[in-house]
């Protein structure tokens, strides 16, 4: 029904290409909408292909009237809706596209050189860069022609200021994108492509007589997080362009600056969340000015930055950890660094007035300290954090306690931070094992009624104690019988599911024959 509706409205946008005048044009803008209201909300999954091989027909599909209409300036609020659908529609089916996608890119490519303003090339290019990523390793990454691409768009970006901002930071993305997924055509660019991000960078946050550009910070940040991914640019490597990318991103996420927007602290968070272990020396250098940016993020009052201020923090914090160990081994204990870390998490785990979101960071950073506790300390002290958290475990999820149900948010921390502490030990009581294994069998118990965000971070948890525990065998065996043994009882326990009869239903059975 939906999919013939759509071959409706697409035979009718293309009469009022046909027809041209000013009330065609109102016509063709309201008939995008309603393409855009069904393919993006009303078609379902079994109509998805009959979709798609309308959408993409080609002679009354869009990506036919974007071909028709791109040197026609009076159809930019068109080209932009339908842009939108596509970028939108591409999210939506993901691998279905692929057949269309050579139509597509060839289209978008036309539109960003042939069309003069930055409202289609910015809507051009993010759907190309979504195809770049559908693509990585398949067959149809041949016939995109990757080269050709490369070189067009990064002709395109040493135009300087005859490219707006906006276009400049799309640029940006996307041949970071093309050096992520697609490295083996960018090997002979990425020298140039990070040194061109990071010129920009210096060029408008040092820049002291004009107001910096947000949006080429935020593109060229964002562009080295995915180039960084193949082309490293590591401190241990001595690489000339590592403390630059890293002075740069600290100063993205410093929150005495105000950008006024958060595009840019979020590209700097995410390229410290996905690239921390290339900056480590410099992280822990600069250990409390890093630590104290990316808590004020990891509290913030915005939820996704929050979320990006935790992912980073937990990074920088895996790093500093590292390092300690690292720094001991090669006969250079950082006891200030460790001295510092520890009674920071301690003062916050046993801070009552402490949110929930800081008391987990506090927990899972005590238990990333468990590795240089053994190097800085000895082992009892390591037996000791085991203890402590044990008992904060017991305390806060064994016991008898109207308010459990808040507190299951934190349960995934303690799991964690126990199995970080676990890996270094050397053995478990029974009595622990246990308590660990009760542990277990409650977040599974309740991980139904969590919500689903959760459920990621709850798994991962559980099988991040079981891994550590793993080495430890009877005890793993015993911890691992008795959450399978739970486990199945609690999931074969629940009543069955009984439907009510309707109102036209015969409450009595039918009668026998």
């Amino acid at each position: 029904m939906a999919a013939s509706l759509l071959e409706n409205k697409l035979r009718s946008l293309h009469k009022c290409l046909t027809a041209g005048d000013s009330s065609s044009l109102e016509e063709s803008d309201g008939i995008i909408s309603d393409i855009s209201q069904l393919c993006l909300h009303e078609i379902d999954d079994k109509e998805i292909d009959l979709c798609c091989s309308a959408l993409f027909d080609k002679d009354k599909g869009i990506v036919t009237f974007l071909t028709k209409t791109v040197s026609k300036d009076e159809f930019l609020g068109c080209k932009q809706k339908l842009l939108e659908l596509l970028s939108g529609f591409i999210q939506k089916i993901e691998k279905k596209i692929l057949p269309y996608t050579v139509d597509i890119k060839d289209v978008c490519v036309s539109l960003f050189f042939r069309d003069r303003f930055a409202k289609v090339k910015n809507g051009a290019v993010p759907v190309l860069a979504k195809l770049l990523e559908l693509t990585a390793g398949t067959n149809i990454g041949k016939d995109l022609n990757i080269p050709k691409l490369i070189e067009k768009f990064f002709m395109e970006l040493t135009k300087g200021s005859k490219v707006s901002s906006t276009v400049k930071e799309n640029i940006f993305v996307l041949l970071g994108v093309v050096a992520e997924v697609y490295p083996e055509h960018m090997t002979s660019y990425a020298e140039r492509f990070i040194g061109l991000c990071v010129t920009s960078l210096k060029a408008e946050m040092t820049a002291k007589s004009r107001k910096a550009e947000l949006s080429i910070i935020a593109g060229s940040l964002s562009g080295l997080t995915s180039c960084l991914v193949n082309f490293t640019q590591s401190a241990e490597e001595r690489s000339q362009q590592s403390y630059d990318i890293f002075k740069y991103a600290r100063m993205a996420i410093d929150p005495k600056v105000d950008y006024t927007r958060y595009q840019v602290p979020s590209a700097g968070l995410k390229l410290f969340t996905k690239h921390a272990a290339q900056f480590s020396l410099y992280l822990i250098e600069d250990y409390q000015g890093m630590y104290d940016k990316l808590r004020y993020w990891s509290r913030h009052h915005n939820r996704d930055m929050l979320h990006l201020g935790l992912s980073a923090i937990e990074a920088f914090l895996g790093q500093i950890s590292e390092m300690l160990v690292t720094r001991a081994e090669e006969g250079h204990k950082e006891g200030a660094v460790f001295k510092f870390f520890i009674q920071e998490f301690r003062t916050l785990m046993n801070n009552t007035s402490a949110s929930a979101k800081e008391v987990s960071l506090a927990i899972r950073g005590y238990g990333l300290l468990a590795a240089p506790c053994k190097t800085f300390l000895k082992q009892a002290d390591v037996q000791f954090m085991f203890s402590e958290m044990m008992s904060k475990s017991e305390q806060q999820f064994l016991s008898q306690d109207e308010n459990l149900e808040e507190r299951m948010f934190n349960l995934p921390s303690y799991l964690e931070a126990l199995g970080n502490i676990i890996k270094q030990l050397d053995e478990i009581s029974e009595t622990y094992a246990i308590s660990l294994e009760r542990l277990l069998v409650l977040l599974i118990e309740k991980l139904p009624s969590l919500p689903q965000t959760h459920s990621f971070i709850c798994l991962k948890s559980i099988l991040w104690l079981l891994l550590a525990v793993m080495p430890k065998g009877t005890t793993f065996q015993q911890i691992m019988s008795g959450v399978v043994f739970q486990g199945l009882i609690r999931t074969c326990s629940h009543p069955p599911v009984i439907s009510i009869p309707g109102p036209d239903q015969d409450l009595l059975p039918p009668p026998c024959h």
